[in-house]
């Protein structure tokens, strides 16, 4: 069986562990984005999101969990979006997924008060470069657990 290419509210909200009400402002905000063709699109139209917007709300469900704002959720969705879409790390975060990666467990979320969040995972070459002993980082840094965050992805 394959990955699913489109889920709805529903399947967000359960996969994330998000309550419904909390998905549905995540996405009204644009913390996570449905599908342009069916968000907005009033009455009998229901959102429908890509498995990369899966993964973000997993990623995003435990900090708004923690008071997180939608503003702070929104740029960590922009990061985490960024992230997915450089080189590997959507076939990393799958292989974390799935069990596969032994490694790929966690991602590290990076951000300074005035840009938009830099993630990573730990075996990343550029890890050495943005967190090394001999720089000053003035940002918060939030570890996730790919594991435990994205087990509602888990076929």
């Amino acid at each position: 069986m394959g990955v699913a290419l489109d889920y709805s509210l529903a399947d967000v909200v359960k996969m994330s562990g998000g309550k419904r009400r909390s998905v549905q402002l995540w996405a009204e905000a644009g913390a996570i984005r449905a599908f342009s063709r069916t968000d907005k699109r009033g009455t009998g139209t229901h959102r429908r999101f890509s498995r990369d917007e899966v993964i973000i709300a997993c990623c995003i469900n435990g900090l708004a969990r923690r008071q997180v704002g939608i503003g702070e959720l929104i740029r960590i969705g922009r990061g985490l979006r960024k992230f997915l879409n450089a080189g590997n790390s959507r076939k990393d975060v799958e292989d974390a997924i799935s069990g596969k990666g032994t490694w790929a467990y966690y991602l590290f979320i990076i951000w300074d008060e005035d840009r938009d969040p830099y993630v990573l995972m730990p075996d990343e070459p550029e890890f050495a470069q943005e967190i090394n002993p001999g720089k000053k980082i003035h940002s918060l840094t939030i570890i996730l657990s790919l594991k435990r965050w994205l087990a509602g992805l888990r076929s």
